[in-house]
């Protein structure tokens, strides 16, 4: 079969992903992508190298996408590398091996799984039910209508708004028309304040939307996807949502909106509709 040699984590984008257990034996998932191969690719056969040993010789895993959830005790050092296969399952050449990812000590501080009032986005819908799923990122926060001094009652800050080539906000580094927001999401969410009605429950099924960034809510959900069922704290980390600016026959540009909406469905069953509203600015 014709494939090219996979260089896999030369772009990796992964997302290491941890829930809080307080037991011996509790494994973090980590959530790791590669750049797909060309030619007939029916899927990978993944190979995991784990604290010292060697390299597999029979494929831990198959997939039928670029993308795996490797699971590891905490302080396990693991590696990883893949060989696409076409439909008669021939496989092609080795990808060259990940960098060593070494999984954190459960409970430092460093952890992605608390979500702070202070930095995470509810969403709306009901109070008894928006801890279930809130957003985080960095430099995601609800920044508009803008602080106004002079107003003795605050406007209410609905929408999260960065302006074209912002480093503080558009993650693409460039001045492009588009801005990339940085937006990933927790579940279960325990000890809110600011929701304390709403109990913490296990969510057991995930759906992520933005008709304006479809392949992003996909990237989220499926990233979402392997954290499921979410038993304790859990967020994603590194994803992004670009939202295009769009210009006019003349050529002037114009903002652009872009709706992430994300539904987390609870066992017993409760359903937790959250909206991030991110708007994109044309530089001056």
């Amino acid at each position: 079969m014709t494939v090219r040699t996979i260089h896999i984590f030369s772009l990796l984008a992964f997302s290491l992903s941890i829930g809080s257990s307080a037991g011996a034996g509790f494994q973090t998932p980590a959530l790791l992508e590669w750049q797909d191969a060309s030619g007939p690719v029916s899927g990978y056969a993944v190979f995991v190298k784990r604290n010292g040993a060697l390299f597999s010789s029979v494929p831990d895993q198959y997939v039928d996408k670029p993308l795996v959830r490797i699971r590891g005790f905490d302080g396990d050092v693991v590696r990883v590398r893949v060989r696409a296969f076409d439909e008669e399952g021939r496989l092609g050449p080795y990808g060259p091996a990940s960098q060593k990812l070494i999984f954190p000590v459960i409970g430092t501080p460093s952890e992605p799984t608390a979500c702070a009032q202070e930095e995470c986005i509810a969403g709306g819908g009901s109070r008894k039910t928006d801890c279930h799923a809130e957003f985080r990122g960095d430099g995601l926060e609800l920044n508009y209508p803008p602080f106004d001094p002079n107003r003795e009652k605050q406007k209410k800050q609905t929408e999260v708004r960065c302006t074209d080539g912002d480093p503080a906000c558009d993650h693409d580094g460039l001045v492009n028309d588009s801005c990339r927001f940085s937006v990933d999401v927790c579940l279960r969410v325990e000890n809110d304040s600011r929701f304390p009605d709403c109990e913490a429950a296990d969510v057991v099924k995930i759906r992520v939307q933005a008709k304006s960034s479809p392949l992003d809510a996909a990237s989220l959900e499926e990233a979402l996807d392997f954290l499921l069922p979410a038993t304790a704290p859990v967020c994603t980390s590194g994803r992004f949502v670009d939202s295009p600016i769009k210009r006019s026959k003349s050529g002037k540009a114009r903002k652009s909106t872009t709706y992430v909406k994300v539904t987390a469905t609870t066992d017993p069953k409760a359903k937790d509709n959250d909206r991030l509203r991110l708007q994109c600015m044309p530089a001056p």
